[in-house]
């Protein structure tokens, strides 16, 4: 019992200085949710653009071969699933407005989790669709020269494999750690608001 009763004397000359303001994690939120809005916003805008520049390369390019036609359609419905997804992930997060502190948890729980989604399966298909319709697009300028074939097609593939084999994996991480950073911090002040209300 006596270690009980000292524990108890440690925790109420604990300095409650360094607690959070409520206000402080409410901003935090919003400050979270601002952020990838903006981000959501810039990822749809971008999808647009490049939709209707495929689309209009396409409408005023005299091609002969199917394969353009073919490539450009499949690059456009990449930047279509492209959009469409964060569009979906933007109508989630203007939902984070009114919510608890375990359900801004839960919401960035289940963020992680689209995260993970987004790299295995959605980021794949958008990746096929891109390499696959460039492949298709790309055949018709380069038939006039072998060299410029060779050339055109080894570029194409070493950008290709850069962004699927380095970048892609690097922001995965990046942002898997900055939204685990983000999680431990928010449950951490949570917690110390929750004993402090006890």
């Amino acid at each position: 019992m006596d270690n009980l009763n000292e524990l108890k004397a440690i925790w109420q000359t604990a300095d409650r200085c360094k607690l959070p303001e409520p206000g402080d994690i409410k901003r935090s939120i919003k400050t979270f949710q601002s952020q990838r809005v903006r981000k959501k916003w810039l990822a749809i805008i971008v999808s647009v653009f490049f939709l209707m520049l495929m689309v209009g390369i396409l409408m005023f390019l005299n091609s002969k071969m199917i394969t353009t036609w073919v490539g450009g359609g499949l690059m456009a419905l990449a930047w279509i699933i492209l959009g469409l997804n964060n569009l979906r992930s933007l109508k989630r997060f203007n939902q984070l407005d009114d919510c608890s502190n375990r359900e801004f948890l839960a919401f960035i729980d289940q963020t992680g989790l689209n995260q993970q989604y987004h790299y295995k399966k959605t980021q794949l298909r958008i990746l096929v669709l891109c390499v696959v319709g460039l492949s298709l697009y790309l055949y018709e300028p380069a038939t006039h020269s072998l060299a410029a074939t060779i050339a055109l097609y080894i570029i194409t593939i070493a950008f290709l494999l850069v962004n699927w084999l380095v970048l892609r994996p690097m922001m995965f991480k990046r942002n898997t750690e900055k939204l685990n950073r983000m999680r431990n911090h928010f449950e951490k002040l949570i917690k110390q608001l929750e004993t402090n209300e006890k």
